[in-house]
């Protein structure tokens, strides 16, 4: 039984371990609540209403809006709070409002939801308009429009009364004219907007489209003074963004008023009806020379036709991409018409043409068919650039072309720059070898015309603002596509100019097929100093070349010499080098024409800045001395600068240059330009370059891409007399704005302006020499003589300026009055003047 009784008590206390070690178990076990039989995991649930577009209410600027969020969870005591927006009945304001709510259950689970009210104000603004506006016309007529006319441009504020929008937005103000319109505007060219406007290309917009279309300026014309016009007004509402704002369903939001009435003031004096002859035609190729065009007609562009008539005024026009031109505003009667190409390349049937021109309106048909007389390539490339400035990389734009009648195959374009200025690349495939970088531009159509910018890198050197970058550029192939001609040997010279040391070596090469016919006189100027000078012997053969060697002495330095006569491209080669030995501490570069004697060839030279002009005209060679002397025959280089300084950005910028009668609108050559253009001639000489579009931005918004140029160059006429002055400005015009009147650039034609050094010419007098020279207040005027001689200084104008007696051992020359220049040393031998040289008061 103690046995039995043991065994029970180990049983109960073993029963009792185990109940215990069950409650222990029960005590950290967490507790189920009666009916959560998933232990607290569900997340509670939300409802939002989907997004709203709603509309203001009449003559309020929101929206009340009444919605509903539902939320559940599966125990009660959750919460539901609004984080973000505003409470269901609320008025919502105009725009978009984030409503967001969050849900949160009694275990700490969270859910959210999202909607979107968007308002609309639709309401369209208030249109409050002059209900009468009187508008003055001209007198101005517009040179870049298809209206031969009196006309005026008012903007459509002009007839606003004050509209607005009553929840305070923004607004836009356009005006148009009311349909139908006048047989006058149904008249107007629905095709051109601007000249040429005889040709088949459309503009936009056109002058009837102009006229009757929606803006914010309206243009009226002379043929409507004295009448009344229904205007419609509309004012459109603006997005904070300053964009047209839309309704709901994606339609412009404006308003507009029907009946403004603006009465044309009728005192104008219009112009008398045109009566004036027309002339018009087309130049087409014809290649089997029988002087019909080719069955599938090809037109010939920038070809320019010259028509002289019988009061002795000559008219230019151009013919566009199709061939086609049109002269208007020719004297009625007989008139000479006259083709001229850019070479005698091409054999024009039936030029030279006089024909008796009627009056208007009826116009004139003249057509001409061309022959080419040569079958090559002829390529032109021209390089220019806008201020060079100090420590940037600098754009340069360089055109090509293909004035010949064949395919140019595999062309190219080198250009060679020097230290320390880099050439950087290109926009079109290239490779650099040392300073010179070559271009591949391809095949070159007969015709066709290309262009592509090189950057150079102009070092952060304050030293350089001031010196001179001068680049060149070469096309390739060259082929021997010059017309042979009585009054050309066939020969060419050439100039080239390399440093050596502290040097400069001088090389006049005949690169041409033929010897020279005669000799040739060449000088090496100093400055504005001739220190040698030479001859190029007759009969130098091709390839025969001459070299002088000069030291440099930290001074710029130039070759000159004659061209072969009767050359049909090449001007006389005029070749500086500067910083042979260092920084050189004057420079002439700019005022003397820098040419190599190349046609193939051009070769620019700017200026290192500090910082860029605006708007202005450039001509190169600038000239020697204040008066800007440049020799006959001298071509001038002119480069119109531009530059957006209005408040908005401009999509047409036009420049208009009414030409100098001493210059030669027959030879004019488009050159480089920072944007694609367009260009033609009309009347007396009046170049017109068109960029449309070129969306040119304000410079408060893009400076730098605010600016453009263009560069052109010009004959003079035919050995114009010393003492002409060539006086040249341009207009620019940006949009509808007032034109921009540029600087006036002149020059005046001289001959033998140049001062030899020290000794003077011999004459009968005795030798006689001057120091210093050039001058600042005297200068001696040494002589051998030991009798009385007469001495006089005149100006380039052969004026008498002063005259002085002495003899040996010679004259103190006194400055006076005279202004910097240069001037001539005469000699007087018995009654006769005689030229001894050249003196310079600096």
């Amino acid at each position: 039984p103690r046995v039995v009784q043991q065994i029970n008590l180990m049983r109960l206390f073993m029963l009792s371990l185990f109940l215990c070690a069950v409650m222990v178990f029960k005590t950290n076990a967490a507790p189920i609540p009666t009916g959560h039989p998933n232990g607290g995991l569900t997340n509670p649930s939300i409802t939002c209403p989907g997004n709203t577009v709603l509309q203001v209410e009449a003559l309020s600027c929101d929206a009340p809006y009444t919605y509903t969020v539902t939320a559940s969870d599966d125990l009660p005591g959750w919460t539901l709070v609004q984080t973000q927006g505003l409470a269901s009945g609320a008025a919502f304001p105009i725009g978009v409002t984030m409503n967001t709510y969050l849900v949160t259950d009694t275990d700490g689970n969270t859910a959210n939801c999202s909607f979107t009210v968007t308002v609309v104000d639709d309401v369209a603004p208030n249109v409050v308009a002059n209900d009468f506006t009187q508008i003055f016309i001209g007198p101005f007529d517009d040179p870049n429009d298809c209206y031969d006319g009196y006309v005026t441009t008012i903007d459509a504020a002009s007839f606003d009364g004050g509209s607005y929008d009553n929840c305070g937005s923004n607004v836009k103000i356009t005006v148009r004219r009311a349909a139908p319109y006048s047989a006058f505007i149904n008249s107007l060219n629905p095709v051109n907007g601007h000249p040429d406007c005889s040709d088949t290309t459309p503009d936009y917009p056109s002058e009837f489209a102009k006229a009757t279309g929606e803006n914010e300026t309206i243009k009226f014309y002379c043929e409507e003074a004295g009448t009344e016009q229904t205007i419609i007004l509309r004012v459109y509402q603006l997005d904070a963004n300053g964009n047209i704002d839309l309704d709901i369903n994606g339609n412009p939001i404006f308003n507009e008023a029907l009946s403004v009435v603006a009465f044309i003031d009728p005192s104008i004096i219009c112009a008398a009806p045109n009566t004036s002859a027309r002339l018009a035609g087309s130049i087409q190729l014809d290649t089997d020379g029988n002087c019909i065009p080719d069955q599938t007609p090809q037109g010939l562009s920038n070809m320019v036709v010259e028509a002289k008539t019988s009061t002795g005024e000559t008219f230019y026009t151009l013919t566009g991409t199709e061939g086609t031109y049109n002269l208007s505003d020719l004297p009625e009667g007989l008139t000479s018409v006259n083709v001229k190409p850019y070479l005698p390349l091409w054999s024009i049937c039936n030029n030279q043409t006089a024909i008796n021109l009627p009056a208007a309106p009826s116009a004139t048909q003249l057509d001409f068919s061309a022959l080419p007389t040569l079958n090559c390539p002829l390529l032109t490339v021209d390089i220019a650039s806008n201020d060079v400035k100090n420590c940037t990389t600098n754009t340069w734009p360089v055109s090509y072309s293909n004035r010949g009648s064949i395919t140019a195959i595999n062309a190219t374009v080198q250009i060679k720059g020097k230290a320390p200025f880099i050439l950087v690349d290109a926009s079109q495939p290239f490779t650099i070898q040392g300073d010179v970088m070559t271009v591949q531009v391809g095949d070159i159509k007969p015709g066709a015309s290309g262009n592509f910018d090189m950057r150079i890198q102009v070092p952060c050197d304050v030293a350089l603002v001031g010196q001179n970058l001068c680049v060149e550029a070469a096309i390739s192939p060259v082929s021997n596509c010059l017309p042979s001609s009585p009054e050309w040997s066939g020969a060419q010279i050439e100039a080239s100019a390399v440093c050596e040391g502290d040097s400069i070596r001088f090389t006049l090469t005949n690169t041409g097929s033929a010897a020279t016919s005669q000799s040739l006189d060449f000088v090496i100027i100093d400055d504005m100093v001739v220190m040698h000078s030479g001859t190029i012997p007759a009969g130098m053969p091709t390839n025969g070349a001459i070299q002088r060697t000069v030291f440099a002495q930290g001074r710029s330095l130039r070759i000159q010499s004659s061209q072969e006569p009767g050359h049909p491209l090449a001007q006389r080669p005029s070749l500086a080098l500067e910083h042979c030995d260092g920084v050189t501490t004057s420079s002439s570069m700019l005022q003397f024409p820098n040419e190599d004697g190349n046609p193939f060839t051009d070769q620019e030279c700017r200026q290192v800045v500090a910082s860029n002009n605006s708007s202005a005209l450039l001509a190169f060679p600038i000239g020697v001395s204040n008066a800007h002397y440049v020799e006959a025959n001298t071509r001038v280089t002119y480069q119109v600068n531009f530059q957006n300084t209005t408040t908005n950005d401009v999509r047409v910028v036009v420049i208009q240059d009414i030409l100098p009668v001493s210059l030669n609108p027959a030879d004019i050559h488009m050159g480089a330009s920072s944007h694609p253009y367009t260009w033609g001639l009309s009347g007396n000489g009046v170049l017109e370059i068109r960029f449309e579009p070129i969306d040119l931005p304000n410079a408060s918004n893009n400076e730098a891409a605010s600016r453009g140029f263009v560069q052109f160059d010009i004959a003079q006429r035919k050995d114009n007399p010393v003492g002409t002055l060539i006086e040249n400005a341009a207009k620019i015009y940006f949009d509808i704005d007032p034109a921009f009147q540029t600087n006036t650039t002149f020059h005046t034609v001289g001959q033998k302006f140049l001062a030899t050094s020290g000794l003077l010419q011999p004459t009968t007098a005795e030798r006689i020499e001057i120091y210093p020279n050039p001058a600042f207040t005297q200068a001696f005027l040494r002589l051998d003589a030991t009798t009385p001689v007469h001495v006089r200084i005149t100006n380039i104008l052969g004026q008498n300026i002063g005259e002085w007696t002495g003899m040996a051992p010679g004259i103190t020359l006194e400055r006076g009055k005279m202004s910097a220049g240069i001037y001539q040393v005469e000699v007087q031998s018995g009654d006769t003047w005689l030229k001894s040289g050249k003196l310079i008061w600096k």
